[in-house]
């Protein structure tokens, strides 16, 4: 049995070890993601979209429905329904579900 003080701190460490530096990016790479999301939209199949959220990293799942330029976000809308906005600039790696 565990008190609520130590659960706290291991989950306060766990939350520390998970945090790492945002992966650079190469140019090709860059043109790759362009190219798989423009597909996506265009044959309607999900992507996995891993985005450094702050310090850590995180995984979204869904359709693209919308890419605005003007804010430089997409509208990845999940499979609860629910749309996601992401920047352009949190994508890390983008692979085909």
């Amino acid at each position: 049995m565990m008190l609520p003080e130590h659960r706290e701190t291991l989950l306060a460490r766990k939350r520390e070890l998970q945090k790492c530096e945002k992966p650079a990016l190469d140019q090709q790479q860059i043109v790759d993601f362009e190219n798989l999301i423009r597909e996506s939209m265009e044959y309607v199949f999900p992507l996995s979209f891993k985005l450094y959220d702050g310090r850590f990293l995180r995984e979204v799942t869904g359709l693209v429905d919308y890419i605005n330029g003007r804010t430089k976000r997409l509208h990845v809308v999940d499979r609860k329904g629910d749309t996601n906005f992401i920047r352009f600039e949190d994508i890390v790696d983008v692979k085909r579900k």
